[in-house]
């Protein structure tokens, strides 16, 4: 791989590196849902859940449909849960400590 290519694929790693972004990509793999039953779902504020729902947007993992008043997201790359579950699997050789302290991602599929 180039430089560049690694230049590529870093924001895209980088907008998954938020705890609040994991749990939305998670709440997403089930299908698409609006802002406001995410931000209830993640016990978030609306602003807040907006904000990194754009980031991941912008990132290319999540894209956004208007129906009728309201914006619905959905997963445009869900195979960044696999991503997660190789995370998982670094947490789960590096210590069990850590995994305890995590829901199983690999097993909510």
């Amino acid at each position: 791989m180039t430089s560049q290519r690694y230049e590529l694929l870093a924001p895209v790693i980088k907008a998954l590196a938020h705890p609040l972004r994991i749990e939305l990509v998670e709440l997403l793999k089930e299908g698409p849902r609006n802002v406001s039953n995410l931000s209830k779902s993640s016990d978030s504020e609306i602003s807040i859940v907006s904000r990194h729902l754009s980031i991941l947007e912008r990132a290319g993992i999540v894209e956004k449909q208007p129906q009728g008043k309201e914006v619905f997201y959905h997963l445009i790359t869900p195979c960044v849960n696999r991503f997660l579950c190789c995370v998982e699997q670094v947490l789960k050789q590096h210590t069990n400590t850590q995994v305890k302290k995590i829901d199983c991602l690999c097993s909510k599929k």
